[in-house]
């Protein structure tokens, strides 16, 4: 606040990754990720939201899935399920209850894996990777999400491409991904 006079934004990006099923995760992994994931997304965006109802053009936007239900998602890693869907919905719940206040809340998830650290050492090494798109995706994404008018975008559980079709972008090509991409956690295949 004193560097810089005002937050317009939160994202919640931090985030903790365990795919393991209930049996065989550890306790200490669970409350990792419901230490990241939940009370650091819930922490974070209720010390800035005072100041977000004073900006310009307010958003908070949480890199969490859809709220897909399917029973493949629901019963492939629970923990880790929980822990992203709490993120969509305190993200939802937001939207809500600071929608007369002019602060949007959204969330935005990418539709391929993306060439991370954590794409790479726990869903496939190099192979994972090749079939990744650049975090650059994303990036782009959250920007034409946090140029909309906060009063008019909120609410949303989006998907990368989405946005960036919904923005004019055709040629998804430069964001990388060699032969087949592979769908992310939460993303049925169409």
């Amino acid at each position: 606040m004193d560097r810089f006079g005002g937050i317009d934004i939160v994202v919640n990006n931090a985030s903790a990754l365990a795919v393991d099923g209930t049996e065989t995760l550890p306790m200490k992994r669970f409350d990792l990720m419901t230490a990241i994931q939940l009370r650091g997304t819930y922490l974070l965006t209720g010390k800035a939201l005072p100041h977000l109802r004073k900006g310009a053009n307010p958003h908070i936007l949480s890199l969490s899935p859809p709220l897909n239900l399917s029973p493949a998602w629901l019963g492939a890693h629970p923990a880790y399920t929980m822990a992203k869907y709490g993120m969509t919905l305190l993200t939802m719940g937001w939207a809500a209850e600071y929608a007369a206040d002019g602060v949007a809340a959204n969330s935005l998830w990418p539709q391929t894996y993306i060439a991370t650290d954590a794409v790479k050492n726990i869903l496939g090494g190099d192979a994972a990777l090749s079939r990744s798109r650049s975090p650059e995706i994303v990036a782009d994404a959250a920007v034409a999400i946090l140029e909309r008018p906060a009063s008019e975008c909120t609410g949303n559980t989006f998907l990368d491409v989405e946005v960036l079709r919904d923005a004019g972008v055709t040629d998804l090509s430069p964001y990388g991904g060699t032969g087949e991409l592979e769908y992310d956690i939460f993303v049925d295949r169409p």
